[in-house]
């Protein structure tokens, strides 16, 4: 890198201008020793360059525990006819069974609640809906649901429940 001053001696402006070239070089040679020295074999380290190293890796660790956490539950929840709630088993029309699932620690913020089915056990027509709803940092409702003549004996989901 290559820096030209063009300044007439004794004028207020070549100090200005130094001054402001000082600055320049500092800011860069600020930013180029808070990168990280890369070594290869052979290279001989000082103990600065390692230090250096060692803070900068520290700096980095306290960021990523500073900040935001991925948190990650997840579960797998029945709904069979021989619950006491499940009213998929008989009947016509709209019909919906609703499980509270409460979470084993409670999220920091509102997660993001998917569903996955493993199984439905037939009846007649086997149409089985499956959704979330009321999701909080505690917890969130499973509902099953069929309709007309549709029956649905039981049904299993894997829920996971995550916030970036």
């Amino acid at each position: 890198m290559k820096i030209t001053f063009d300044v007439k001696p004794g004028t207020p402006k070549r100090v200005l201008t130094i001054a402001g070239g000082l600055a320049l070089i500092v800011g860069i040679v600020a930013v180029a020793s808070a990168v990280p020295i890369t070594f290869s074999n052979g290279s001989v380290l000082t103990a600065e360059q390692l230090n250096m190293n060692f803070s900068d890796l520290e700096g980095r660790v306290a960021a990523l525990e500073a900040g935001p956490h991925t948190r990650v539950e997840t579960g797998n929840h029945t709904g069979t006819f021989t619950d006491g709630t499940w009213s998929l088993h008989t009947g016509t029309g709209g019909r919906n069974a609703n499980y509270s699932v409460v979470f084993a620690t409670p999220f920091p913020t509102t997660p993001t609640v998917t569903l996955g089915l493993n199984y439905v056990e037939g009846g007649n027509g086997n149409i089985l809906g499956i959704s979330v709803s009321n999701v909080t940092t505690t917890g969130f409702t499973i509902t099953y649901g069929t309709y007309s003549t549709a029956t649905v004996n039981a049904a299993s989901v894997s829920w996971h429940a995550f916030t970036p």
